[in-house]
């Protein structure tokens, strides 16, 4: 059976520059109390992205699918 966990369902952040980016990561950092690992880094439709997977509880992934 699939697991259907909200903290399995990966997060991104984007900038439009690489030392941008970097500056987001770190304060994603910052914002979760963790050290995240950053994966499939890409520049696409003119922005750098860096895709991750943060800790989410069941409340949170509700108000993300309810909200607009």
């Amino acid at each position: 059976m699939a697991s259907a966990r909200p903290n399995q369902i990966p997060n991104f952040i984007a900038s439009a520059t690489p030392k941008g980016l970097r500056r987001s990561m770190l304060r994603n950092n910052a914002r979760l109390r963790a050290t995240v690992q950053y994966f499939n880094i890409q520049f696409a439709n003119g922005k750098w992205y860096a895709w991750f997977y943060e800790p989410m509880g069941n409340e949170e992934a509700v108000n993300d699918i309810t909200s607009n």
